[in-house]
């Protein structure tokens, strides 16, 4: 790549996220709620909100490719159904972000699975506990 990537994707159910970059180059890897539509000289924020001129995209997670030897990774990020932008970009010296680069990118996305909690189970259990006992006080 050269500059900056960006990798629109959407997330159908809650899901844990978590990205690696492998590059002998510091990267930096931000993500961030909405779809990027135009990433033509766009005033680009790899800590906080941006727009794209067309969408705001709300900073969710990411780190700085600015301390060497340091980020190129995202781990665990709980994301709610949407859609998301992944920005990768690469630093090889001070403010060098025109150079071109390679980099490998590893992406995990599980969904959660909604456990039930312990008080449903418990109003389940009474409610039918009371069924049987007012049926038995009938019979």
């Amino acid at each position: 790549g050269d500059a900056i990537d960006f990798i629109t994707f959407e997330i159908a159910e809650k899901s844990m996220f978590s990205a690696n970059t492998d590059a002998l180059i510091s990267m930096g890897i931000s993500l961030y709620q909405g779809m990027l539509t135009n990433d033509f000289a766009i005033p680009f924020s790899n800590s906080g909100d941006f727009t794209d001129l067309f969408t705001n995209l709300l900073y969710v997670a990411g780190d700085n490719p600015f301390l060497p030897g340091f980020g190129g990774s995202i781990s665990n990020v709980m994301l709610e159904a949407g859609s998301y932008t992944l920005a990768i970009g690469g630093n090889e010296g001070f403010f060098d972000i025109f150079t071109e680069y390679a980099y490998n990118l590893d992406v995990m996305i599980e969904e959660i699975q909604e456990v039930p909690e312990p008080s449903a189970f418990f109003l389940l259990f009474f409610g039918l506990a009371g069924l049987l006992a007012a049926r038995k006080q009938q019979g």
